[in-house]
């Protein structure tokens, strides 16, 4: 199963100039929580700002370069649909965590996202994608301070996780 994970703001920025215009903390604890010993899909530029893989987890980075072939610390995707295809049935959550082009080529494969709604409304210069709200069922997941997340589950599977 793919999910997405993200926090975005008010007005769906979700970075500003490589990282996220915002600190906080809860919202960290939580992806921490989430994504602790699952799958991490991460974008180059996205990864880049890591700087290193997350402890206790698997990583991927979506690249189309060839440079980050050669490390052992993290898997390397060249080809993200065909990704996305290949795992959208699995068993095992893996969690899409950005950047915004990353999460756009995603939309379509993913059954569940996971969206950190920030509490303010700074400018940004990275965008979380338009969702088609109509397929997916929402509803509120975790409040903290300063955010809470809104789950939200594809249609087709919320039918028949019922059956």
């Amino acid at each position: 199963m793919l999910t997405i994970i993200v926090a975005r703001n008010q007005r769906g920025v979700i970075g500003k100039d490589g990282w996220m215009p915002w600190h906080v903390p809860g919202d960290l604890q939580f992806f921490k929580a989430m994504t602790l010993h699952h799958q991490v899909v991460f974008g180059r530029v996205t990864f880049n700002g890591f700087k290193k893989p997350l402890p206790h987890r698997d990583t991927f980075v979506v690249t189309t370069r060839t440079d980050l072939d050669a490390r052992t610390d993290i898997q390397v995707i060249h080809d993200f649909i065909q990704f996305c295809q290949a795992h959208q049935a699995d068993e095992a959550e893996i969690f899409i965590a950005g950047g915004a082009a990353i999460y756009a080529q995603a939309l379509p494969y993913v059954t569940r996202m996971l969206i950190s709604e920030i509490d303010n409304d700074r400018d940004g210069d990275t965008f979380f994608p338009d969702v088609e709200s109509d397929d997916f069922h929402q509803r509120v997941f975790f409040s903290g301070d300063g955010f809470k997340v809104i789950e939200y589950k594809r249609k087709e599977q919320a039918k028949e996780s019922t059956k």
